[in-house]
Formats: structure tokens, sequence, C-alpha cells
């Protein structure tokens, strides 16, 4: 660098001592450098303005240009400064070969505009304090080669419409970048590795599959291509950081898109995107995705731009788990798309934090309430972070007798981008006032507190932090050291003729560490079920008649002291049986009925002998006994017994069933009965109402002479009719 300038030195004072009044070019590296080298040309021109090739052979011949216009003599315009309010070079419709070199280009909105022309090349050219460099409009092979980009408020060159096979090579831009977001045919375009921004290559991929790039970079530039992986990116600077455009299956990690004046990351028409743990810091927006679907971003910090993240005409996309903090628009999205990642305490991923959500934490570093400022649509983040970073989870505080109180937790849901590095403890006697109180490295999961004080209260909470984000306060957890045993303030069942369905219930003096507590009774398995300081056994299956059973009980209380005497013991009788003796028989002929059931209340609980014979046992009281068997009636019969009773039922006589046959046949004959009968009535009364056939055609009234029938001869003939 210091022999550059030093040859920069000694042209200017050659120049100086020889009184030249120009510099045609001068071999430098900086944008500064380059610029300051070279002086304004001698010839100017306000603007250039062509359309159709008649006009570029008039522009040719006035301006006295070399060439012809043909690929082997193409018109030449050089060592010019162009430059004008609008555009300073308009060419349409053309398609002779016509060169700009070594020109300056400048102070305009467009410093070159072609639109629907070919066999154009820019080589050799600065391009300063212009809004876009070059815009390309539906036109196809063009060169724009060699070229330095500098002081523009938005693109270097910016391509559209249908255009197709440009070339763009070896140009150097500073703060601008190149854009093929509108263009049809983005992948068409040759863009080599020898473009720069700054000083930083710029990378195209098109037609590209399954490959990774990790580094620094000027720019990225993704076209038509599949499974591409990018990590550790560096892209700080220029308009643009990265576009991806008809793509699919691209994979982003571990970004780092700052300082871009119009998008960090634009995606258009592509599909199963994904960015994770990256930070867009100082752009217009940070990420920009248009017609974007099935993709995922998570993990990641948008920070201080103008808009966070914006989603257009985009679907069924997956954003979780980000930082969206300070940008001037948090979110835009006016699509269908999911804003989080499910509840955390059912195994989900949570939301994104917002630095403008005013909701409280639930306690797990999640919010109480939806965020809803989400704009241009309906999306909501229903389960928003409190913070960049989650507090500790599953927090535990136990006391262990008056000596110390063990605090236990597991690891946040997330920590957005940075890694963990600190938890702090926090303690005091009042939940509402905590202070720290011991800070532990990341990976620490548990903290035995010794210095307490039997019988005092002790509240404790964590937090996580590292470098830049701290998190809210976990859920509060009170401790009480003390060493006084709990003990049995009452127990059941107890005593003689307990029910065999009984459950054993245990209340403790106190709150008991739930899974400590053991409640057993000899052979019998069962479940332990706990409300407050209650406990209860529910036995699998009904205990025994006449059975005694001996229960105990173990447990710890919160700060650890055994039950009083470590063991509380009791034993119980259950109810003794009656007995029911009896005899099956059939009705007819007093044979004895083998195999007929014995319900009592419903339940099923014997079969008779050979003899027809029985004996069950029973729990005393009142029941129903009830004998059934195949081809028989049931028959029931209510009893009531005492405890140790034996009561003989002696002969239960049970009635043949005849069947269906048997059973419906009279109610069928009587029905058959009344349907004939109703038919017979029928037919009576259609005989009854049956009319006789007209008389023949000779005696029929009607056919008769009107004027030979007297009047009394009518009504004659009228009351036979009706009659």
């Amino acid at each position: 660098m210091e022999e550059k300038l030093l040859v920069v030195a000694i042209v200017f004072v050659m120049l100086f001592s020889f009184g030249a009044t120009t510099v045609e070019s001068v071999s430098v590296d900086s944008e500064e450098d380059i610029v300051e080298g070279k002086d304004l040309q001698e010839n100017t021109l306000e603007s250039i303005h062509i359309i159709g090739d008649d006009e570029l052979d008039e522009f040719a011949d006035e301006m006295g240009l070399e060439g012809d216009g043909s690929e082997e003599n193409p018109y030449e315009l050089k060592d010019h400064t162009i430059g004008g309010d609008g555009t300073s070079i308009y060419l349409e419709n053309t398609t002779q070969h016509f060169h700009i070199k070594e020109s300056e280009i400048i102070e305009s909105d467009k410093g070159v505009e072609i639109n629907t022309v070919s066999n154009f090349t820019l080589e050799s050219n600065i391009l300063r304090d212009v809004n876009t460099g070059i815009l390309v409009r539906d036109s196809d092979r063009n060169e724009f080669n060699n070229n330095l980009f500098t002081d523009h408020d938005r693109l270097a060159i910016e391509i559209i419409g249908e255009s197709k096979e440009n070339t763009i090579q070896g140009n150097e831009l500073f703060d601008t970048s190149i854009s093929l977001r509108r263009s049809d045919n983005p992948a068409s375009q040759e863009i080599t590795s020898d473009n720069t921004l700054n000083d930083d290559p710029i990378l195209y991929l098109r037609n590209s599959y399954d490959e990774e790039f990790s580094g620094e970079y000027g720019q990225v530039i993704i076209a038509n291509s599949l499974e591409i992986g990018l990590d550790s990116l560096i892209l700080e600077g220029g308009s643009i950081g990265i576009e991806v455009l008809d793509s699919e299956e691209i994979f982003f990690q571990d970004l780092v898109l700052n300082n871009h004046s119009i998008r960090g990351f634009f995606s258009a028409r592509s599909t199963d995107i994904v960015i994770e743990d990256s930070l867009f810091s100082r752009n217009e927006i940070g990420i920009f995705f248009e017609e974007a679907y099935n993709s995922s971003i998570s993990g990641n910090v948008l920070e201080y731009n103008f808009r966070g993240l914006s989603l257009r005409d985009s679907f069924e996309n997956d954003i979780y788990k980000n930082s969206i903090n300070d940008n001037e628009i948090q979110a835009q999205d006016d699509g269908n798309n999911t804003w989080d990642g499910g509840d955390p305490a059912e195994g989900g991923s949570g939301g994104n934090f917002w630095s403008d959500y005013d909701g409280q934490d639930r306690g797990d570093g999640i919010g109480e309430d939806t965020y809803n400022k989400i704009e241009n649509g309906d999306n909501q983040d229903r389960f928003p972070l409190t913070s960049s970073i989650g507090p500790p989870v599953n927090v535990n505080a136990r006391p262990f007798s008056a000596d110390h109180v063990n605090i236990s937790w597991e690891e946040p849901y997330y920590s957005i981008r940075y890694p963990i590095e600190n938890i702090t403890l926090y303690r005091g006697t009042d939940p509402d006032n905590l202070s720290a109180y011991q800070s532990m490295n990341a990976t620490s999961r548990e903290f035995t507190d010794e210095n307490v004080t039997e019988g005092e209260e002790y509240h404790y909470g964590l937090k996580a932090s590292n470098s830049r984000y701290e998190s809210s306060m976990s859920e509060i957890k009170t401790a009480v050291p003390d060493s006084i045993p709990p003990t049995i303030e009452d127990y059941g069942p107890q005593g003689e003729n307990v029910p065999i369905n009984a459950t054993i219930v245990v209340e403790f003096s106190e709150e008991m560490r739930e899974e400590s507590v053991n409640i057993s009774v000899d052979g019998v398995r069962g479940d332990i079920e706990s409300e407050g300081n209650t406990f209860r056994f529910i036995p699998e299956e009904n205990l025994s008649f006449t059975e005694r059973y001996y229960v105990n009980v173990t447990g710890t209380d919160l700060a650890a002291n055994p039950l009083e005497g470590g063991r509380f013991s009791w034993n119980f009788m259950t109810v003794s049986t009656a007995t029911i003796i009896g005899r099956v028989v059939d009705d007819d002929d007093g044979e004895p009925i083998e195999d007929a059931t014995i319900d009592v209340d419903g339940e099923p609980i014997s079969f008779t002998d050979q003899e027809g014979g029985f004996e069950i046992e029973v729990p005393p009281g009142n029941l129903t006994l009830e004998i059934s068997k195949e081809g028989y009636e049931t028959e029931k019969i209510d009893l009531e017994v005492g405890s140790g009773e034996v009561k003989d039922i002696g002969e239960i006589r049970m009635k043949r069933d005849e069947g269906i046959i048997s059973r419906t046949f009279w109610p069928m004959a009587l029905v058959g009965a009344i349907v004939l009968l109703l038919g017979v009535l029928a037919a009576l009364v259609t005989l009854k109402n049956w009319e006789e056939p007209p008389p023949p055609d000779e005696e029929d009234i009607y056919e008769e002479d009107y004027e030979d029938i007297t009047h009394e001869e009518f009504e004659s003939w009228w009351d036979e009719e009706r009659s």
C-alpha cells in the first residue's frame, strides 16, 4: 500500500511540474484513492438519451465516435463526464454495439438505464453520487465490466423484467449492491467471482445443488438452486446482504448482516428456507420474505432495523424464538404464518421476544398475554418470550433439617443466538424484594445455602444471563428450615367390621414431600394420591372378608425431617361374611338343576352342583339373590342376612321356559282372529256398496226419447235408482 501511495505522489508531482490538467488512470486499491486519483474529464455531457439504432448512428456522427456499431468495430465513447438530474445515460431499443469506457457518470437519479437493449458495454467507468448506478430493463447480452460504484443511495446494478444473459464482471462496489429481485430470469445472468463489495467477494450461485459455504462476503445471490448451506457468513454494508430467488432447501446459520440500506436478507418465490442463530442489525429491513413458503426463522436477533421482519404474500412459515428488539416497525405479515413454536410447558419452543411487549411473565420466561402488534394482518404470537434469554425452569428449594437449603433447577428453555454464560441466585425473606445472592457458571444445576436460620422463611429465584442479555426472574420458591418432625393427625379405617371396599387415609400435621410418603398395606397392591396434607392409599381390588390388615406409613416433611418415630402403624379387621345355603330344582318333576348361575346384587357368585345345591358367602345386610338357567325362567329372592349368619333358604323351584313359540302362540292366534274378522267385515261392506251394472243399452233411460217419458214415469224411475 505504501508503494502505491508513493506512486500516486510521484504522479501528482509530475503533473504539477508540467501543468497537466487530466489523469487518465491510476492503479489504486481503495474507493477514496480511485475517486481522488481521477479528475473530472475535460469532455462533459449533461446526459445521453438515445432511442433506436438510427439515433445511435446520429449520436456517433455528432460526437465523432470511432467505429461503425458492429461487433468487430463498436461505437466507443471515452473520457467523458456525464451527469444530470434525471438519467445520465438512457438507451432504448438499440442493438448495435456501443461501448462507454473510462468515463465518469455522476450526480443523477440513474447513472445508466437501458430498456430493450442488447450489445451495450459499460467498462472501466466511475459511477458516483447516483441513486441507482445501472438499471437494466428487458435487455439481453449486455456487459458491465471493471466499473467502480460509490456513493449510491440505492443500488449499483439492478436487473429487472425479461432481461437475460447479461454479464457483470470485475466491478468494485462500495456501500451498494446488485439486485436481481425483480428479474424474471435471475439465474440467466453471468456474475463472476471477481466482483467485490467493500473489498469482499460477491458470491453468486445459480443452478447449484448440494453445496456449502462459509466466510466473509460482500453479498450473496442465490438463484434457482437446491440444498445450499451457508454458515458463519459476515456481510456488512451495501444495499442488500443476501438475495434468495426461485430456490429450495437453503439453510443459513450464524449470519451477521449489518448496515444494509435496503434489505439485510431477502427471499422471493422460494420454499424451505431456514435462517437460524443470526444477527440482523441496522438494516432498512432485517429479513424480508416475498412469496415464501414452508420456511423457518428461529433463534435470530433482529434489532435496530427500520423494519425488523416483513412477510408479503407468504404462507405456512414458522417464526419463533427470535429477539425482535427496538425496530421502528417490529414485524409485518399479510399472510397466514405461525409466530410461535407452542407452549414450552407442553414441549413447545415458545414464541419471540418483543422489546415492546408489555405483558407479565408467568414465571417461566413466557408472557401471560399474546403479542398482537404484528402489522398488516391478524397474526399473533401466543407465547411471547419476556426476554432474549429465558430463566432457569423447574426450580426447587428444599430445606434439610435446620442446617441448609438445597436449590435445584434446569436450564432455560431458550437463549437466542448468544449462549448462556451465568446463573445468578437471588434470595430474600420477602418474595417481592430479592437480591443477588450467588453467581454461578452456566452449567450449574444446584446450590446449597448453608447460611440459614431455623424457622426463617426464605424465598429463592434465579436469572440466566450472557454478555448482552439477562433473563426475567424464574418462579419464586420458598423454604423454611426446621428440625421438628411431622406427626399423624388422623388416620383410618380403624377397628373391626371395616368394609372390604375401604380406602386407607392418612392426614399429616404439615406439608410433606409427596415423593417421600409411602403407605403400605400387607399383601395389598394399590395407588397413593395426595391432596394438601392428606394422602390416600386406594387398593386395586376389594379387600378380603374377615381379614386383619396391617398398615405402615413413612415420609418426610419439606425440611426432610422424617415422620416422628420414623414410622406409623396400625391394623384393622374387615367385616365377616354371611352364608346362604339352598337347592334349586325343576318345578315340574322336582329334579335338581345343575350349573344354574347364582348372582348376588347383579354380580355372578357361584353355580349349583349336581344335586342343585349351593353355599355362598355374602356381605351382611339386604341383598337380592338371582338364579338363572337356560331353558328356565329366572328366579329373584330378596334377603336380609346378619354378620356370621348361616341362612338356609331351602328349595327354589324354577319353572320351565316354554320357548318363544309357546309364549307367543295364543297372542298370535288372537291377533290372527281379529285380522280375519276385520277382513270378513270389510268384504260385507264391499258387497253392500257394490253397484249393479247398468241395464242393457236398450233399457238405458238415457237412450230413450225424452219426449216420450212423462214426469210421473221419471219420478218413479228416480225413486227406484235412489233406493
